[in-house]
């Protein structure tokens, strides 16, 4: 008995040797991941959320990795909770991480959306019907919901609930699209609120809509009473609602103007005049001007040009403009250059005397129905001729009268309507109908003579602009092409200065002032607008157009047998003997000697360059045109088209 303790005890030393050379090699295995599984997940794939797990079988384990692979596992986003524990195995450590997977989702519904329809804002999620429920995906579709209405200029959030998911499975997204609750204007000039606010077709209530209210700026800038407009945005009572704060730069409306010149033609120049374009801050519009002469070459050429305008942007709650003018001026026609009406080389006087109403209402949102009337007595005289010719001029002096209605359609959407367009177009369609007389003395009463009669005059101009690089801001200038067509046809009897007319500055450069005329015309230009800074700005352009078919043409031949008489010596043939004078000729037949015309179209063009400088009265232009008649240059204020 006691030899088979013996051996026994032998038996038990030895197996503790051999479990104690074996022990560092157990103890090892304590601390190592024998196995990791995963309990709990019905629909995601046990290989999908080990993927993210970087504990694995034969790898120390410790309490901070399989805290970390915890979160892991819950940034796939597919889980309400997420835990782990541990078991101890004769392989090792065995990690067990325990998933909640979330719903099914059965059906999105999405609510309180106006401005983006439900369609479209499933279709930029990613989250879709009959998927188990991702929180980390539906964050970033909740993101694309809220920068989809910021790439349409609105703002919105979606006010996650905690019950956003229904035990069914049903997704609820409520949108709150945020509302403006209030229009404030800072006041910092003469400028009445009412005259900004009425202007903003944004009503309190209503989404922010960023396109919108830059439209309605622009509206506000258009104006031409300020120099900018910006606006910031402050919390509303509620989350859901922002108070717009209008931020108004006043610019000086009031002017006052005195000038004074000498030209060749008139002699000593005076002018003067004062205006105000926001009269008392009220958006309404009063300017007088007057300019006089000197020396006039032509007897009864009056010595003072008078002319007076107003404008009232609204006078009822239609928004019905009205404007008037009362003017008895003299213009000067045919000239080589153009400053405002005055010129050092005028071929012609025209002397206007009159009035004009002008009525504006609009039909929809950019466009306006105008009426226009008008009541003139129109004195047309030739220049001072020295030459022994003169005293056989016809008609030096013709007095008619024009009494006449137009009716338009005003289609604008450009950006700026006041001296810079960058986007948009705007298109004029409309006839004036009217009587005119011809010939006769001014009468206060109208009697219409057999030389008279009814005429019409419909017409059109298409301006079109696109900016070749981005607007920074409303009232900085941008790279532009701009062009415009216009044209027109008149039938019945017109005055000589009531034809259409082509050349010179506003329209066929290159070319004398009025240079073409007729009862037709058609006219294209292009033009090409870099700013060199911000009241800077470069041009290349090209014109091209006609006008043609005037009934009111003369006989060149007439004129030049006169002026070969007359500077012979009055010896047309040379022979030495005294001719008797030619036929008298007419002050048109000068005309058409000066000024050749056609009665079909002829394609005339001009191609050049200039310039446009920002001025408080607007740009002040210079272009040099090259045509096939010469070159010349040209100045005026404000943008060709």
């Amino acid at each position: 008995m006691t030899r088979i303790r013996r051996v026994a005890m032998l038996c038990a030393a030895l197996i503790a040797v051999f479990l104690g050379l074996r022990g560092t090699p157990v103890a090892a295995q304590a601390g190592t991941v024998g196995d990791v599984a995963v309990v709990g997940n019905v629909n995601i794939s046990r290989e999908a959320i080990l993927a993210v797990v970087s504990i694995k079988p034969g790898s120390p384990f410790s309490v901070e990795a399989a805290t970390r692979d915890v979160a892991a596992i819950r940034d796939l986003g597919f889980f309400q909770r997420v835990t782990h524990h541990e078991e101890d195995t004769v392989s090792g450590t065995r990690v067990i991480f325990e998933v909640t997977e979330n719903p099914r989702i059965t059906d999105i519904k999405i609510t309180g959306n106006t401005k983006i329809s439900t369609q479209d804002l499933l279709n930029l999620m990613i989250t879709k019907k009959g998927d188990v429920l991702n929180v980390s995906r539906l964050g970033k579709d909740l993101d694309r919901i809220g920068q989809a209405y910021k790439d349409r200029g609105y703002l919105a959030f979606v006010d996650i609930q905690d019950n956003y998911i229904s035990p069914e499975g049903v997704l609820s997204i409520p949108v709150v699209e945020v509302k403006i609750e209030r229009f404030e204007v800072e006041k910092k000039g003469k400028t009445k609120p009412y005259v900004i606010l009425r202007e903003i077709e944004t009503k309190p209530g209503s989404v922010y809509d960023g396109n919108k209210l830059r439209d309605d700026l622009y509206r506000v800038f258009n104006l031409g009473i300020l120099e900018d407009i910006q606006y910031r945005t402050e919390p509303g009572s509620t989350q859901d609602k922002i108070i717009i704060v209008l931020q108004p730069t006043e610019k000086k409306t009031g002017q006052v103007e005195l000038g004074f010149g000498y030209s060749s033609q008139q002699g000593l120049i005076g002018r003067a005049g004062i205006s105000d374009s926001n009269l008392k801050g009220t958006g309404k519009s009063l300017g007088l001007s007057l300019e006089i002469g000197g020396r006039y070459r032509s007897a009864g050429v009056p010595p003072l040009s008078v002319e007076t305008n107003y404008y009232q942007p609204y006078i009822d709650k239609h928004r019905t403009s009205f404007s008037a003018s009362l003017y008895n001026k003299t213009t000067y026609r045919f000239t080589n250059t153009v400053v405002g009406s005055v010129s050092s080389s005028g071929q012609a006087y025209e002397v206007r005397g009159g009035g004009s109403l002008g009525f504006g209402r609009p039909v929809s949102r950019n466009s306006r129905v105008i009426l226009s009337l008008r009541d003139d007595n129109i004195r047309t005289y030739s220049p001072e001729d020295t030459s022994v010719s003169s005293g056989l001029l016809l008609d030096t002096q013709r007095t008619s009268n024009v009494a006449s209605v137009g009716l338009s359609l005003v289609t604008d959407t450009r950006d700026d309507k006041q001296y810079d367009p960058s986007t948009g177009s705007l298109f004029t369609v409309g006839a004036e109908v009217g009587h005119t007389r011809l010939g006769g003395d001014t009468q206060v009463f109208r009697t219409f003579t057999s030389n008279s009669g009814m005429f019409v005059k419909p017409a059109l101009d298409y301006r079109r602009y696109f900016a070749l690089a981005k607007r920074k801001a409303i009232n900085v200038p941008t790279k532009v092409f701009a062009f415009r067509l216009k044209g027109g046809v008149a039938t019945g009897p017109l005055t000589f200065f009531d034809q259409y007319f082509v050349g010179g500055a506003d329209s066929l450069r290159g070319f004398q002032e009025d240079r073409f005329w007729g009862k037709k015309s058609l006219l294209a230009n292009a033009e090409l607008r870099m700013p060199f800074a911000s009241n800077l700005q470069g041009v290349l352009f090209f014109d091209a157009g006609d006008a043609w078919g005037s009934t009111l043409r003369g006989d060149p031949k007439r004129y030049a047998d006169y002026k070969n008489w007359a500077d012979n010596g009055y010896d047309s043939n040379g022979d030495g003997i005294p001719d008797p004078p030619p036929t008298p000729y007419t002050i048109y037949d000068a005309y058409e000697y000066r000024m050749p015309q056609h009665d079909a179209f002829k394609l005339n063009t001009g191609v050049g360059f200039g310039i446009r400088v920002k001025t408080p009265i607007g740009p002040l232009r210079l272009d040099y045109g090259i045509s096939k008649e010469g070159k010349r240059t040209h100045f005026s204020i404000s943008q060709t088209f």
